[in-house]
């Protein structure tokens, strides 16, 4: 929210005595006053820009979507305290058991996974979701943040963490398979990205011409190639150009390495 500072100066510019003496003997006492009004505004919550320690900002989500908090579907909007409104987020479909009892309703249990770390001062945090972005927040002055994935269904999940720093300045993908239970949230603590993991974006190509990580060869490193890789995921000798480093498998690294040069 804006705030506004208003500040009224009254000033007194002429006071002027007339004496008159026609027909009656009166004094008239004349003030003129201006008055002028000066306002300024804070940048803050709810100008449209998220910013230290907010989750979204107006319509500025930071790529966030119902999907991302974990339901199956709906329209994820902001508060007024800049943090994920859904209200309007529909969740997954209840699952019908029909191991007798006349077909039981389960209803799928949804945890939070919470990320906490340092970095430097201001720098923006991306959190990908198997592969796809999920939550975007700004570390605080000393480095520090702090923010929550909800509704994420019990399962594995590939997350991914990588911040830019005010320079524009792109630090590298930490990678951090995770399995979420239904028992209790998921944390997933003392992230760090140091002043030197910050380094200037590039997008180098392939001998063959193609962006490294571009696996179906359409000029975009995203979800699509993540699927692809993800086929691949723990085979052994797959085709050269998904073995992002080489070592006849694909891994964590080859998934970080995509994460690097991801463009969306």
């Amino acid at each position: 929210m804006s705030t506004k500072i208003s500040i009224t100066i009254t000033s007194l510019l002429i006071l002027l005595v007339v004496s008159l003496s026609i027909f009656l003997n009166n004094s008239f006492v004349f003030a003129v006053t201006e008055s002028v009004s000066l306002s300024a505004s804070v940048a803050g919550c709810g100008d449209d820009s998220i910013g230290v320690g907010e989750s979204c900002d107006g319509a500025d989500l930071g790529g966030a979507s119902c999907v991302s908090q974990g339901y199956a579907s709906g329209t994820l909007t902001c508060s007024s305290s800049c943090a994920f409104n859904t209200s309007s987020c529909v969740s997954a479909t209840p699952v019908v058991s029909n191991s007798g009892g006349g077909g039981v309703v389960m209803l799928p249990t949804a945890m939070d996974v919470i990320f906490t770390g340092t970095t430097v001062p201001l720098a923006k945090i991306y959190i990908l979701k198997d592969g796809q972005l999920a939550a975007t927040i700004v570390a605080l002055p000393d480095g520090k943040f702090t923010t929550t994935i909800r509704g994420v269904s019990p399962g594995f999940y590939n997350f991914g963490v990588y911040g830019e720093d005010v320079k524009k300045n792109r630090s590298t993908l930490l990678a951090f398979p995770i399995y979420v239970t239904n028992s209790a949230p998921t944390n997933i603590g003392d992230i760090v990205i140091k002043y030197d993991e910050f380094t200037v974006p590039s997008k180098p190509q392939t001998s063959t011409g193609y962006l490294i990580g571009d696996l179906n060869r359409d000029w975009h490193v995203n979800f699509l190639d993540f699927s692809i890789m993800k086929y691949w995921y723990t085979k052994y000798l797959p085709p050269k150009h998904i073995d992002l480093n080489n070592d006849k498998k694909v891994d964590l690294i080859d998934f970080s390495i995509m994460g690097y040069y991801w463009t969306g």
